[in-house]
């Protein structure tokens, strides 16, 4: 790397934290405009009933959002970070939800648990059908947004900051983002 480079960069990041200035970002996760710390910022009550419904998942990734996009900007390095996470997270799910179907399938081949075919379907059937329901869904959404990271290339700053800015500027902004990235989580423990 040449040393115009260098100081290009070292330039450049100065004046995207107010270097000198009064107001100077003085952490990577610190906005300029606040002094509140990101863990201090209030949650929506509607948030909050939303995480207790998804078994805790959502607020997780607010915060993890929040420390990553800041001022409707991004640090590199964390950034790079936190999608390889989420990627591993997601790849993950979608193989605890393979395995999770494999065995409510399982279950339905045991002989007994399916009524004969005049019968009401049993009690015990209701739970593996929605076992089923749950795993198929966290297995088809954990793989729609894998495909969505690397169909956007939100891999790169650019296309990470591309994708922030379209997905945060919605109604609900960060928050439906940290809902959606916690749904494979949160089917996964439902089911």
């Amino acid at each position: 790397m040449s040393v115009v480079k260098l100081k290009y960069i070292t330039v450049q990041y100065r004046f995207l934290n107010s270097h000198g200035q009064f107001g100077a970002r003085l952490g990577g996760g610190r906005s300029v405009f606040s002094r509140k710390n990101i863990n201090e910022q209030p949650v929506s009550w509607f948030l909050k009933l939303v995480d207790v419904m998804l078994l805790g998942g959502p607020i997780p990734h607010l915060r993890g959002i929040q420390k990553i996009w800041v001022d409707e900007m991004i640090d590199e390095s964390r950034w790079r970070g936190y999608i390889s996470s989420l990627n591993t997270e997601w790849n993950g799910f979608t193989i605890y939800s393979t395995v999770m179907l494999a065995v409510d399938v399982s279950f339905l081949a045991v002989p007994g648990v399916q009524a004969a075919s005049g019968d009401p379907p049993s009690m015990v059937m209701i739970p593996i059908y929605a076992s089923v329901i749950n795993s198929v869904c966290a297995l088809i959404i954990s793989v729609i947004l894998a495909g969505q990271i690397r169909r956007n290339d939100v891999d790169s700053v650019g296309g990470g900051v591309h994708y922030m800015v379209r997905m945060t500027r919605s109604t609900h902004g960060i928050a439906a983002l940290a809902v959606m990235f916690s749904l494979p989580y949160s089917l996964l423990l439902w089911a």
